[in-house]
């Protein structure tokens, strides 16, 4: 039932993914939440999965288990709605020569994220005055500020401090 017509999670996400690429913070956290487990408390009925997993698919007419969840536990689907927020989203993303920001948020006025990166803790503090859904005025790494939107590898302490302005 799964390769005939049923719904296949895993490449859900990549809807968010496409959407804050787009600059669509708003759309993309919108399919998030729409995606994510925890708004499917309302059908468990109907799913008849834990309600915190994520699955492979979800079951279609003309099927006699229309709407359930199938596979829990068996998917990529976690995996990329873990990405999904958190380089999508959040725009935290690991490159070779640092940690690229660039968020695209839906009018947040700010978020705070700890992003562990090659043994560094990074603690991330974004703010976003103007309540835009992407872009960044500014950019410090434990207060110097940093050009671009490349935070590079800190080395030799434990954790880093780093302060963003959207704009």
């Amino acid at each position: 039932y799964k390769e005939n017509g049923s719904i296949f999670c895993h490449t859900n996400p990549w809807l968010v993914v496409a959407e804050a690429m787009l600059g669509r913070g708003e759309r993309a956290f919108d399919v998030f939440r729409r995606i994510s487990p925890y708004t499917k408390d309302r059908i468990q009925n109907v799913h008849c999965a834990e309600p915190y997993a994520v699955n492979s698919m979800i079951v279609m007419p003309p099927n006699l288990e229309a709407g359930r969840a199938r596979n829990p536990w068996l998917t990529g689907f976690a995996a990329w709605l873990l990405a999904s927020m958190g380089r999508a989203i959040l725009g935290i993303r690991p490159d070779f020569n640092g940690l690229v920001i660039d968020p695209c948020v839906p009018r947040w006025r700010q978020f705070r994220v700890r992003r562990v990166f090659r043994g560094v803790s990074y603690d991330i503090r974004v703010v976003n005055p103007d309540c835009v859904e992407r872009g960044v005025r500014e950019i410090k790494l434990d207060g110097e500020a940093v050009e671009g939107g490349l935070v590079p590898v800190v080395k030799g302490k434990p954790t880093a401090r780093v302060g963003v302005v959207m704009g």
